[in-house]
């Protein structure tokens, strides 16, 4: 019975520090250009998206409020990334062209799109790993009041 809480204590610790390590980045306004790797979130009243890596005559193949990836290529204003595959885009149309899209091509105009960096954050760190801590150290201190709890009082050791 120990065994198993132990166990579900172990798990439930290593769900809460994948948790908190996500609390390690921030996204920090940045100026363009930036170098090709890194991760980015584009933010835009109305995103205009090509399929692939670069503009082309005619309409946009589709249109986003927020795009997060990697950035491919930075090339004045025009940017292309691959897009992130869980989350990567938000408030998107048409939902039947714009699902399909990996890399994208745009125009981060200056005066309505706004450019984030993902950078890391030694405060946010700070605060995940003594969470974590406090938290291990919960449930471990959970875990041994509970097994005094349930300990025969009776029970001798033999001599």
């Amino acid at each position: 019975m120990l065994r198993s809480r132990s166990r579900r204590a172990a798990i439930c610790s290593a769900a809460a520090a994948l948790t908190f390590a996500q609390g390690c980045f921030v996204y920090r306004p940045a100026a363009l250009p930036l170098p090709a790797g890194s991760e980015v979130r584009v933010r835009g009243a109305r995103l205009e998206l090509y399929d692939g890596g670069r503009l082309h005559a005619g309409p946009a193949e589709c249109r986003a409020e927020r795009l997060d990836g990697k950035l491919l290529d930075a090339k004045g204003d025009t940017l292309t990334l691959t897009i992130a595959p869980v989350g990567g885009m938000a408030g998107y149309s048409p939902r039947r062209l714009c699902s399909r899209l990996t890399t994208a091509t745009l125009v981060a105009a200056p005066e309505s799109t706004s450019v984030f960096a993902r950078k890391f954050s030694p405060m946010r760190t700070t605060g995940a790993v003594v969470g974590t801590a406090v938290f291990v150290a919960a449930v471990a201190a959970a875990v041994i009041i509970s097994g005094l709890e349930h300990a025969d009082a009776s029970y001798r050791p033999a001599q």
